[in-house]
């Protein structure tokens, strides 16, 4: 796939018009314009800019998501910006990106301000909370060699540059009421496709309806918090769902403990370890665990089939300012 056949490739997926891909990779409009028409063959540099501001890879002949679990807890961060409990990590970014916002809303220079401006705005936030409970892991963004408080600052720094970038397409504004929740969804999704993650991924039969094997999950001693559009609705617990997710810590492990038959991911179950702090903010309804209303939005964008069709009409009547209570489809 030649550079304008990427370029046009990622703007079809994203829904990007070619002023925001500018704005996002850092690249002028008539720069993007020029390789989409085949009148510039662009650098490594300039082809990379756009498939990491993107969160796209090369693979083969065509592109694929990153995998990267940094742009949903990005744009979670976005998302639950009022009203809603936050672990440490996402209140630092949270912290660190409202001083970036509120300075970029009075200056054009600071709103034209490169991600390594957000990065260092940040890190004394993240230092000053390195006592979260996050641990690093082998994601492809925090190495799980590298000590807690280093793993914590790698992961709010690539946080940074997501919200960074879509701050600089005006997709983020000052206040949350202006964020384009959609997009955001959108862009975090295709970014963080569950397909694509590196984290444990097993999919289990459906002897069962979702809501017994969520017990029976918990029952055996596992911790774990379900996901997908089933977790958005007010009333998630009794919900049918055609694909829900279970975040659990060890999925060959539940496996075996349940003696699971495991599945195809279009009739399956979908088992996953957490990346990041995808658990964190989780509620008990009805005796089973989901995760925050806004990872389970983001998580249906990360996900397959019809998902993310259905997760961009409920983004489209989401608030910032709502809580989980409030929240309804």
């Amino acid at each position: 796939m030649d550079a304008a056949k990427i370029t046009k490739r990622v703007r079809a997926l994203d829904g990007l018009t070619r002023s925001e891909l500018a704005r996002l990779s850092g690249l002028a409009p008539s720069t993007v314009g020029r390789i989409e028409d085949g009148k510039l063959d662009p650098t490594v540099k300039t082809l990379a800019s756009i498939l990491e501001s993107t969160g796209f890879k090369p693979y083969g002949d065509t592109i694929v998501s990153a995998g990267d679990p940094a742009a949903v807890a990005a744009a979670r961060v976005v998302l639950e910006r009022r009203g809603v409990p936050q672990s440490a990590l996402f209140r630092a970014v949270n912290a660190a990106m409202s001083g970036v916002l509120a300075t970029a809303s009075s200056s054009a220079t600071a709103a034209a301000a490169p991600a390594a401006s957000v990065s260092a705005a940040i890190a004394p936030a993240v230092t000053a909370t390195t006592t979260s409970v996050l641990q690093p892991i082998a994601s492809g963004v925090v190495a799980a060699t590298q000590p807690v408080a280093e793993g914590v600052t790698g992961v709010a720094t690539a946080m940074a540059r997501w919200i960074d970038r879509w701050r600089r397409a005006g997709w983020v504004a000052e206040d949350p009421e202006d964020d384009n929740v959609t997009a955001i969804g959108v862009a975090a999704g295709n970014a963080a496709k569950f397909a694509r993650r590196s984290s444990s991924r097993r999919y289990v039969d459906r002897a069962a309806a979702w809501e017994i094997l969520a017990r029976q999950i918990g029952d055996a001693g596992f911790e774990y918090a379900v996901s997908g559009l089933v977790a958005v609705r007010d009333k998630r617990a009794g919900t049918g769902a055609t694909a829900p997710i279970i975040y659990v810590d060890d999925p060959d492990a539940v496996i075996r403990e349940l003696n699971l038959a495991e599945s195809s991911p279009i009739d399956g179950v979908l088992l996953i370890a957490p990346s990041l702090d995808e658990l964190a903010g989780a509620e008990e309804e009805d005796g089973i665990r989901f995760v925050s209303q806004a990872q389970a939005l983001l998580d249906a964008f990360a996900s397959g089939g019809r998902q993310p069709e259905k997760a961009e009409a409920i983004a489209r009547s989401w608030r910032t300012n709502r809580t989980p209570e409030s929240m309804t489809l």
